[in-house]
């Protein structure tokens, strides 16, 4: 009879959890009514990943299909950041799709780090307010849990190490692996398992003796194989580009690395953190100053208090440690040491692009486990009276939740709808322009697959997105042949200004047809570029470019060159597009 109210207390649901499923599920309501007005960041993710999701999901049966025609003339590799993610585009339109991938993102992030923060022994309270802010982070939801999802894999291993919950930690560690990749985080997610194994297996003092030392290794190595085989497999056509075996050279042996000054990458990711794993810390960091002084002060004249949270200060000392370390090595890899190391280890192999110092998309997570633990510490540890520990929690959480709040884009969405759109201009609908691409279609009047276009201060995503075949593209790897030939095209355009020169021939990714008018910066959300009054003359070799397949150049801007024909403008209040024949 006790074991089954033991077990029934166990299953019982936590209504914190409860409450923050039900918080993001009306926020998740509220963005699907929002439809293709739902404000979004452009940058890496209506520019390249929405597009690289939207073709691999066309259909079942090129759901391992990684070359497609419509895209670089099918001579670029399309891989997704999140495999998982794949199902919401097979089951949804983009725009559902998207928001689906962006709220099931933020649900597990929050159920993830709540479950972790109370195993770290911090109370339910404290671990929902921390865990709520996790979710409401500007996330870049396209690259799936491959950032948030890190609770998961922490969890799972300390779960492994207890010898409790194997299934449940196994699958946890599962779900991480099917919405992450293994070149964003899966790279170094599994060197730092087996380095924990080697140190659990080293440090036999430190395990309780409780614990079977052997069979907890091989519970913690099936873990690490479970994850190798899922990234194995979802990851088959970049490990064969890696190996040579895709049928090109990549772009990326030709990648040119230039050395950045040490300590300014160094304070600047730990202070600032790096915007593809936002964790907007820098309060968060004020909060643990604070603390830390406090912890000093009681260290000097109140002993037994700092007695009773000592494992918790532990915690943060190695937490703390850990956060600088990859911020050194941010630093190290990006400086001279760093290039010259890469330049001489792997020259003329794709891997010289290989951002190995990913290891700062740990960064929101590691912040957001020290600050609910620096607020387990203060209510622990500080003051007796609990109506001023009390006060001081909220306040102490208030001061970083203020920005998470402010910079977050669920925010910037209901004001977004408050305001009449206020930021209209930063919506999947003005992103994607599709109404004035349709217009487009209707007025080439051809089957899109008989002629291919390029786009000229617009991202070629757009065009994509519309059905349009595109020459340019953004890729992290794409034949090297493809591109010299397109970048002959462009290269005189190219000359006249070095930035776009070796934007383009030292890194490559983004394969466009550039103007040194407009610069390599562009923005989806404001198309029409007010500081240039007059039409651009395009240094481009036109004969080259009808050679590739392109009769028709989408643009921003007016083009006065004499091999174009104007053929159709497309104005309206915020912006302007023009459609060019190629002569």
């Amino acid at each position: 009879m006790k074991t089954q109210i033991d077990r029934n207390k166990r299953i019982k649901p936590n209504p914190y959890i409860i409450c923050g499923i039900i918080v993001f599920l009306c926020f998740y309501v509220f963005f699907l009514i929002k439809g293709t007005d739902t404000c979004v960041i452009f940058h890496d993710q209506l520019d390249s990943e929405v597009i690289y999701y939207i073709l691999r999901s066309q259909n079942i049966g090129t759901l391992f299909q990684t070359r497609f025609p419509e895209f670089m003339c099918g001579k670029a590799d399309v891989s997704v950041a999140s495999f998982g993610t794949l199902l919401f585009y097979l089951l949804m339109s983009p725009i559902n799709a998207f928001i689906s991938n962006m709220f099931f993102v933020r649900i597990v992030a929050f159920c993830a780090l709540f479950a972790l923060l109370k195993d770290f022994k911090v109370n339910d309270i404290i671990s929902f307010m921390v865990s709520i802010m996790y979710a409401f982070l500007p996330i870049y939801s396209v690259y799936g849990l491959n950032s948030m999802g890190i609770p998961l894999v922490w969890l799972g291993i300390r779960k492994l190490s207890g010898y409790e919950d194997l299934m449940k930690s196994y699958i946890l560690i599962g779900i991480y692996g099917l919405f992450s990749s293994l070149v964003v985080s899966g790279f170094y997610i599994l060197p730092l398992m087996i380095v924990y194994i080697i140190g659990f297996s080293v440090c036999k003092k430190n395990v309780p003796k409780s614990i079977n030392i052997k069979k907890t290794v091989l519970a913690l190595s099936v873990a690490v194989i479970e994850l190798l085989i899922i990234y194995v497999l979802s990851s088959a056509n970049i490990i064969r580009s890696v190996l040579g075996e895709n049928g090109f050279i990549s772009h990326k042996v030709d990648y040119k690395l230039t050395p950045e000054p040490f300590f300014y990458n160094f304070k600047d990711l730990l202070l600032n953190g790096q915007y593809h794993a936002v964790s907007l810390h820098s309060q968060i960091l004020c909060v643990f100053c604070v603390t830390i002084f406090g912890g000093i002060v009681i260290h000097l004249f109140n002993k037994e208090k700092e007695e009773k949270c000592i494992k918790d200060i532990r915690c943060i000392c190695i937490i703390a440690a850990f956060i600088v370390l990859i911020a050194l090595f941010h630093g190290l890899f990006k400086s001279k040491i760093g290039v010259d190391l890469r330049s001489s280890f792997f020259k003329n192999s794709p891997i010289i692009g290989m951002q190995f110092d990913r290891l700062y998309w740990l960064y929101p997570t590691l912040w957001y486990v020290l600050w609910g633990i620096l607020l387990s510490v203060v209510y622990k540890m500080f003051i007796s009276k609990r109506i001023i520990k009390v006060i001081l929690i909220i306040i102490f959480w208030l001061i970083p939740a203020k920005g998470i709040i402010t910079d977050s884009d669920i925010t910037m969405n209901i004001v977004d709808s408050m305001k009449n759109g206020a930021y209209s201009s930063k919506s999947w609908s003005n992103g994607f322009c599709q109404e004035e691409f349709d217009r487009i279609d209707r007025y080439i009047g051809k089957e899109k697959s008989t002629y291919k276009v390029v786009s000229v201060g617009i991202h070629p995503s757009v065009a994509l997105y519309n059905g349009f075949y595109t020459l340019d593209g953004y890729s992290n790897n794409y034949d090297v042949e493809y591109k010299y030939e397109f970048g002959n095209i462009i290269n005189k355009e190219l000359e006249k200004k070095p930035e776009i020169y070796s934007y383009f021939w030292g890194w490559g990714n983004r394969c466009y047809a550039f103007s040194a008018d407009i610069g390599k910066d562009i923005t989806n959300y404001n198309l029409q570029n007010v500081n240039l009054q007059n039409p651009i003359e395009l240094k481009y070799d036109f004969d080259k470019l009808k050679l590739m397949g392109g009769e028709y150049i989408i643009s921003s801007v007016k083009i006065s060159n004499d091999e174009v024909n104007l053929e159709k403008e497309l104005l309206s209040d915020n912006r302007k597009i023009y459609l060019y024949s190629i002569k």
